[in-house]
């Protein structure tokens, strides 16, 4: 993960006053990006981006620019097709890095804002077109980069944690308790955008984009994707049998994971013994050595993740580091759960979040060189795992017995 933050600021351009506020900003997330801090300030536009080197780790500092200059880029995240992309494009360009993400700047000058919707990855990324001019904001299709804005007469300032927004002198900053004490009860669904829970700072949907047009400051942002359900006819088009969509699936999974390990530096994987970080071990080992480290807990003992995880790094051929959790010798205070929480910047932040942090922490003291972490989540949320739960808090009008995966689907499709 990288770190950014930034301001533009309308009917003006910013004076020297921005050069140290930007640092204090950078400051915040340096976390996220030790390896280098630049600075870009342009006319009305000014940013700071802390860089945690992954790919082309000597020649791919950011900010990127175009040929002459005109454009300037500045991602958090990897765009995984980007050679596919390159050998895509229509006119002859000049890329100076080998990173992944300056091949966003060539999409851009050819396809303008479209340019989003080839990109396969995971990123959020900031966009200055020095010539219109104007500002774009994007996060990926489901979101994974996170990405937040907040918006006055005098500026817009954007960043990819809320502490870093904060930083700048006029940075709302009242927390919304309403909204925090009653998300846990709201239902979901896929257009619904995840509150930053602070009032007047916005957090940018998955899958969008945000376009500032300087010369009239108009704002807008817009949708480019968005999980569409199938239609009737589309369901009835599909012929393919049982066995054919379980093997598609897994051919996606296995592209998915290879495409994951594009990195030059040391990757690692939290393996909790489940069916989906087993799965994921399963489809990188053979492509690249791994260390997985798992969590043994009195929890994840009784339960029995800790010896799956165990025995399948076994059955792998890989290592596998069990970090003790032992509460009763390592009281975690309110102090503790407050640094957290600052860390995570969300309410829903619980013993996972916890479990996590503890796990990153020793793996980057066992293995330094570690920068990028596999792991199974979203797992459930994608095969339903939590289907039945969803179908017994929702539907208590069913008997115990129809509470199963097919009233889960008729539910969903209801709700479309």
């Amino acid at each position: 993960m990288c770190g950014l933050a930034g301001i533009l600021k309308k009917n003006a351009n910013l004076g020297s006053e921005i050069e140290p506020i930007l640092r204090t900003m950078g400051h915040q997330i340096a976390y996220r990006g030790p390896d280098d801090e630049q600075l870009f300030i342009n006319g009305p536009v000014g940013a700071v981006f802390r860089r945690l080197s992954i790919v082309d780790v000597a020649g791919g500092r950011q900010p990127l620019f175009n040929e002459d200059n005109s454009l300037m880029l500045m991602v958090n995240g990897e765009i995984y097709n980007h050679r596919e992309l390159k050998s895509r494009l229509k006119e002859p360009h000049q890329f100076r890095t080998q990173s992944d993400c300056e091949i966003v700047l060539h999409l851009y000058e050819e396809k303008g804002e479209d340019f989003v919707n080839d990109l396969n990855g995971m990123f959020a990324l900031v966009l200055w077109d020095k010539k219109k001019p104007r500002l774009i904001l994007a996060r990926d299709r489901l979101g994974i980069k996170p990405l937040y804005y907040t918006e006055s007469n005098q500026r817009l300032l954007f960043g990819y944690e809320i502490k870093a927004l904060l930083a700048y002198p006029d940075c709302p900053r009242e927390f919304d308790w309403v909204e925090a004490l009653s998300h846990q009860h709201q239902r979901m669904y896929p257009d619904n955008s995840l509150p930053s829970f602070f009032k007047d700072i916005n957090y940018l949907p998955a899958g969008s984009l945000l376009i500032a047009e300087v010369p009239t400051n108009q704002i807008t942002v817009k949708r480019y994707w968005t999980l569409t359900p199938l239609s009737e006819e589309e369901y009835a088009l599909d012929t393919r049998t049982e066995q054919q969509i379980i093997a598609g699936y897994g051919e996606l999974l296995a592209d998915s994971v290879k495409l994951r390990l594009m990195a030059d530096v040391e990757v690692g994987l939290f393996l909790s013994g489940g069916i989906d970080s087993v799965s994921v071990a399963a489809l990188a080992s053979p492509h690249q050595q791994l260390h997985t480290f798992s969590v043994l807990s009195q929890s994840t003992f009784q339960n029995g993740d800790a010896r799956a995880g165990h025995i399948a790094a076994k059955h792998l051929d890989i290592p596998n580091h069990q970090i003790l959790y032992s509460w009763h010798d390592n009281p975690f205070t309110p102090e503790h759960w407050k640094a957290l929480l600052w860390l995570c910047e969300t309410p829903l932040c619980n013993a996972e979040q916890l479990y996590k942090y503890h796990l990153h922490r020793y793996a980057k003291h066992l293995r330094p060189a570690l920068k990028v972490i596999l792991l199974g989540q979203g797992s459930d949320e994608l095969n339903g795992g939590y289907s039945v739960d969803y179908v017994k808090e929702y539907r208590p009008d069913l008997n115990e017995q129809d509470r199963n995966w097919s009233a889960f689907c008729a539910d969903c499709q209801s709700q479309c």
